[in-house]
């Protein structure tokens, strides 16, 4: 891209220094002072000739759109720290450094967002800024390899809710950035931590521990994992929790975007991310209330056992036993009625719907997701990075 004609850089500005400043919303929610929207996300009023599967592809587009830059923006913001809104943050800060890595900084989009990943350094590269987007703040010691300092007593809590907090950790991140573009050694020490968690998921593959079945007629893939393989933890969307395979590994083994992750008798049913957001190179099957399959998987229970559903605009809903229990139908019996609803179920939930329309069913509102949206790892995937392209 040397010599190519580019936008100007624009500044990052988040939180309450935004205002009224005139702005490129990438990545995130439409704004009061919002010119022009480079989003994914339900109700975007991006333009359709930049629509991709990413927010990052959209920003790159929009490099390469002259018609669509604005001149009256004097800045661009987000309002959440995650892999995918840094990177499209960046391109429009520093365009010619984002074209240079392109398929690096797409990558890790991708990896971040959808937790699918093609590549090595991307996956290592989502994975650290997953997290360093989570260290708390202030920050007592940073981790072993960490470029984030620490920061001063009373400084609000990056990650949390709170904008002033967002912005902060959003304007480190792309601080840091460009050093982990340049250094994949150092974003692999950061993630080291997730890095096992993936690469023990291939080795249960690799031992064949784990049984891929489906999809079913309702879309429906089934990923079942050996009793023998231990949990690890995984994060998704500033949350860590105890699976039994990563999710890198699960969407590599199937392109499904309804997953039902079984675990000796522990079921979790969930509807992957990409059915959250505008995808432009598909449209999967919309999604449904949880709630009322879970009414049905109720009543096939022993006393005392209880499913919990998630608000089909969670960003990524999921239907399980609660915690701590084991399900006592078996499985065979548990894919009938988890098909049967899906297939007749009407839709809760249509991204694609206009702005104020989007959910038909309960809503929860990311607010937003508030840090990295994958976890910490790098896969050693021996000729196994597989998983559903978003180009």
């Amino acid at each position: 891209m040397t010599g190519a004609r580019t936008p100007r850089r624009l500044p990052f500005v988040g939180g309450p220094a935004l205002g009224t400043t005139p702005h490129v919303l990438v990545d995130g929610a439409l704004q009061e002072a919002t010119a022009l929207a480079l989003s994914h996300w339900p109700g975007s009023t991006t333009p359709a000739e930049l629509a991709r599967d990413l927010s990052a592809e959209i920003a790159f587009a929009y490099l390469r759109s002259p018609r669509h830059w604005r001149d009256d923006a004097l800045a661009v913001t987000n309002d959440h720290v995650d892999q995918d809104g840094i990177v499209s943050v960046h391109a429009l800060v520093d365009p010619a450094h984002a074209l240079a890595h392109e398929p690096l900084l797409v990558g890790a989009a991708r990896a971040g967002d959808f937790a699918v990943a093609h590549d090595h350094e991307a996956l290592a590269l989502a994975l650290a800024l997953g997290v360093l987007a989570e260290q708390p703040c202030p920050v007592p010691a940073a981790p072993p390899g960490s470029p984030v300092p620490a920061a001063p007593p009373g400084s609000p809590v990056p990650g949390s809710p709170g904008p002033e907090g967002v912005a902060r950790r959003t304007e480190e991140l792309l601080g840091v950035l460009p050093g982990l573009v340049d250094s994949p050694r150092r974003a692999r020490e950061i993630a080291a931590e997730e890095i096992a968690a993936v690469e023990a998921g291939w080795r249960a593959v690799a031992s064949g521990q784990v049984l891929v079945e489906g999809p079913d007629r309702a879309g429906v893939a089934t990923v079942v994992v050996s009793e023998r393989v231990a949990a690890v933890q995984a994060r998704r969307f500033s949350s860590t929790r105890s699976v039994p395979l990563h999710p890198v590994v699960v969407h590599a083994l199937t392109d499904a975007t309804r997953v039902l992750l079984v675990h000796g008798r522990r079921y979790r049913y969930y509807d992957r991310y990409e059915t959250w957001v505008r995808l432009a190179s598909t449209r999967p099957a919309l999604r449904r209330a949880l709630a009322p399959l879970a009414v049905r998987l109720d009543e096939q229970e022993r006393p005392g056992t209880r499913w919990r559903a998630d608000d089909p605009g969670a960003l990524e809903p999921s239907l399980e036993v609660g915690a701590g229990q084991e399900s006592s139908v078996p499985l065979d019996r548990v894919r009938e009625i988890v098909a049967s609803y899906l297939v007749d179920a009407p839709a809760a939930w249509d991204p694609y719907a206009a702005a104020g329309e989007v959910a038909l069913g309960p809503v929860r509102r990311p607010g937003a997701p508030t840090a990295g949206t994958t976890g910490r790892g790098l896969l050693r995937s021996r000729g196994r990075l597989r998983g559903r392209s978003s180009a």
